[in-house]
């Protein structure tokens, strides 16, 4: 009788943040890093440091009910064990209310918004539920592109992103035409990772504004020497273009986004600056809206991508194969 394959523990994907980032700015905490609930004071105001990288935290279950396991990301030991923290309730200074949740990670604590939490803004604790509850298994999945972005198609013309439809082709990077698949929309408060992000004319040799969600990462050029003059082609979320100028941040209000869906991760350009086309996963499909989910479904229901090479972190880049050396005893030649 031939072995079975054993099942494989079901995956989730959530984006947290290391504690250390999320600091209290005014209270009896003032200075610290968030921490477990003994110490937390309501009344103490925390803001997230605005260089601070969003963690992707693979977690399958654990062996006792609503327990789980690090799987990923890479540089935190597979099999530690996620104890789900408190439940924060804050609130801004305009007077809207969020809850985040903090998680022990055998020592170390980490944040985790619920919903949309514009955490790059100061945020003031105003309950805390000790309640042992499961954790979200998806992240709420955010698109990329402001209404009226001009997409390149494959002929040369800009059309504006919410006027494309299933089989417009458009330009990648490396010159290929591909179709759109789907094309997502949808309405969404203009905070945290859909915070509007405004890239002013020439900030990338483009003509005309370019207006993206922070999470959303942009092609940059290892030329771009003002970034980082050592650092290879890659891709960056444009919360850490932001430098004030030519790239600032626009929070508050709300925002209508699009995003469009290839047959493959790619490159393509918006108003002339190369950006990533959708990443389809299975933890992003898992996060975007119902209506979104349900046209990825009908469009595409077996596809995953794989990451386009320039959004894998340099240093878990494959090696690339160095000249061959001649055999010894070989002559070389000068």
């Amino acid at each position: 009788m031939p072995f079975e394959d054993a099942p494989v523990p079901a995956r989730h994907v959530l984006t947290v943040y290391d504690a250390q980032a999320f600091r209290c700015v005014a209270g009896v905490n003032h200075g610290e890093a968030l921490a477990v609930a003994e110490t937390l004071c309501l009344g103490d105001s925390y803001r997230l440091d605005p260089k601070a990288d969003p963690i992707r935290l693979e977690l399958e279950p654990g062996t006792e009910t609503d327990s789980y396991r690090v799987v990923a990301p890479p540089g935190m030991e597979p099999g530690r064990t996620v104890t789900p923290g408190p439940t924060l309730t804050v609130m801004t200074g305009t007077g809207a209310t969020a809850r985040v949740r903090s998680l022990l990670i055998e020592g170390e604590t980490y944040v985790l918004p619920l919903g949309e939490v514009d955490l790059f803004a100061a945020q003031t604790l105003i309950a805390l539920d000790t309640t042992p509850a499961p954790l979200p298994l998806a992240d709420p999945t955010c698109l990329a592109f402001a209404r009226g972005t001009r997409l390149t198609t494959a002929e040369g013309h800009l059309v504006p992103i919410e006027d494309l439809s299933p089989g417009t082709r458009l330009l990648t990077r490396d010159g290929r035409a591909a179709p759109v698949l789907a094309l997502l929309g949808d309405s969404v408060p203009a905070i945290g990772r859909a915070t509007r992000v405004v890239i002013r004319a020439e900030a990338f040799n483009n003509e005309t504004e370019l207006v993206v969600t922070a999470d959303h990462r942009l092609f940059v050029p290892g030329r771009r020497s003002e970034i980082d003059p050592h650092a290879p082609d890659r891709m960056e979320p444009a919360r850490k273009l932001v430098n004030g100028l030519t790239i600032t941040a626009d929070p508050g209000g709300r925002i209508e986004v699009f995003h469009v869906l290839l047959d493959r991760h790619d490159v393509i350009y918006a108003e002339g600056i190369p950006c990533e086309s959708f990443l389809l996963t299975g933890a992003s499909r898992a996060g975007l809206a119902p209506h979104l989910r349900a046209l990825v479904e009908a469009a595409a229901p077996d596809l995953v991508h794989t990451p386009h090479p320039a959004s894998v972190p340099p240093d878990l880049r494959p090696a690339r194969p160095g000249p061959a050396r001649p055999a010894s005893g070989t002559a070389q030649a000068v």
